[in-house]
């Protein structure tokens, strides 16, 4: 799901900004109450993988000249074998 060449943000913003890598919307927290519950020990470094499927539920659907958002809130997570990747080349989704 990473910006391709020439993508990016198109939220406007003051230019001294770095524009961020992924779609912001993606981005999901996880406070210590919901890595115990997920039985997940705290990551080590910025950068570590943890890998999970989520279910999540339609909350609204935005249509404007051709375009569509669609805003959902994660229901339910399963966490797959965490293994950490430092070094491996890691397919993101795109």
């Amino acid at each position: 799901m990473s910006y391709g060449e020439g993508e990016g943000y198109d939220m406007p913003g003051p230019s001294f900004l770095s524009r961020p890598e992924h779609p912001p919307g993606l981005c999901i927290t996880l406070t210590q109450r919901e890595l115990e519950k997920l039985d997940l020990e705290e990551p080590e470094n910025t950068g570590d993988v943890i890998h999970m499927n989520v279910m999540a539920r339609v909350k609204r659907i935005t249509k404007d000249n051709g375009s569509c958002t669609v805003e959902c809130q994660i229901t339910d997570v399963m966490v797959l074998e965490n293994e950490s990747t430092e070094g491996d080349a890691e397919d993101d989704g795109d």
